[in-house]
């Protein structure tokens, strides 16, 4: 189970069902949604807290960026 955990993901842009939200991938392409913050741009690396799950969606809260040339990532298409 992934709630409780970090995760690393890459920020797709915003949320397809509210403006109040953005959505991202994990490395093994499942999708987390955070709620909004202007700082965080489409294409960013963040590190984010999983707080609750769907059967399709994981949702979480933003902890910090992460520099991909500071840190190694598997991400894998």
């Amino acid at each position: 189970m992934l709630v409780d955990k970090d995760e690393v993901i890459l920020v797709e842009g915003l949320s397809k069902k509210s403006d109040q939200f953005l959505a991202g991938r994990t490395d093994t392409n499942k999708v987390v949604i955070i709620p909004f913050e202007e700082r965080i741009k489409e294409g960013s690396y963040v590190k984010v807290k999983i707080e609750r799950a769907t059967s399709a969606t994981l949702f979480g809260r933003f902890l910090e960026f992460v520099y991909p040339g500071g840190e190694k990532l598997a991400l894998t298409a």
